[in-house]
């Protein structure tokens, strides 16, 4: 029998355990506030303890969390097997959302929907300064990345404004807080305007991936269409009798 000295041990070894993968998860929630490649290289450095949360598509130095579709109006989430309680927040699903509205340019949203409301969210966060965008939603951490001046790299940019498209040639990021009800929000990165793939990919590297498997379906959906024989190709008993005709005709 396991003698009450040894169960103490197995208890405290436990219990630093669970301590050092909940530390490890929120760690890696930490680093989504870069709204950098961090948060998706530390979900590559944690994939053991995130696991307990959600499926990760590893991928060479990243690991991220699959959606059905990015593009999609209501298939754009994955929902957490258990919800993740960060800093007193409570995390119950991943984003991941692409908008290319064409006129205004393209958008790339990922993150989180929060069980909390937004000024929950605001007052766990206080040092960040939080800027009315639109009605509902909140910003912070805006910037802005000069594609004609790539030397001055990334810049604060507290101009941004819902409706207003990021100027030509520039791309801007920011934290992105927007109300789903009174006790749900959205809490993202956004990424929008002239995006080119080198600044997707280091920011936002699953992208890649994604567009990858987007299109070897697409191909493999090409490929099954020109295997599918023709109408002219399908051998209907009255064509073959036709055909079969036609050649003792011909004979």
């Amino acid at each position: 029998m396991i003698n009450r000295k040894t169960l103490l041990i197995l208890s405290s070894l436990f219990i630093c355990n669970s301590a050092l993968a909940n530390d490890n998860v929120t760690s890696v929630v930490d680093s989504f506030f870069n709204c950098d490649n961090s948060f998706f290289h530390q979900l590559k450095d944690n994939v053991e303890d995130f696991s307990v949360y959600s499926d990760l598509n590893v991928k060479d130095e990243i690991a991220y969390i699959p959606v059905n579709d990015i593009s999609s109006d209501n298939d754009f989430t994955y929902t957490f097997r258990q919800p993740i309680n960060y800093r007193g927040l409570v995390l119950t699903s991943y984003v991941n959302k692409y908008i290319n509205t064409y006129n205004l340019g393209k958008y790339y949203y990922w993150g989180f929907i929060v069980n909390n409301s937004i000024s929950d969210i605001q007052n766990k966060f206080e040092q960040f300064s939080w800027q009315p965008f639109s009605e509902n939603t909140f910003i912070t951490n805006s910037q802005r990345f000069d594609n004609q001046k790539q030397n001055k790299g990334w810049e604060n940019y507290p101009y941004s404004f819902d409706g207003v498209a990021p100027r030509a040639n520039t791309t801007e990021k920011m934290i992105y807080l927007e109300k789903i009800n009174d006790n749900q929000t959205y809490l993202l990165c956004s990424l929008q305007g002239d995006i080119t793939k080198d600044i997707l990919y280091s920011i936002h590297p699953d992208m890649q991936y994604i567009a990858q498997e987007l299109a070897d379906k697409i191909k493999a959906k090409n490929k099954i269409s020109e295997d599918e024989p023709s109408q002219d190709d399908i051998q209907t008993p009255i064509k073959m009798m036709n055909d079969e005709t036609k050649v003792n005709k011909d004979m």
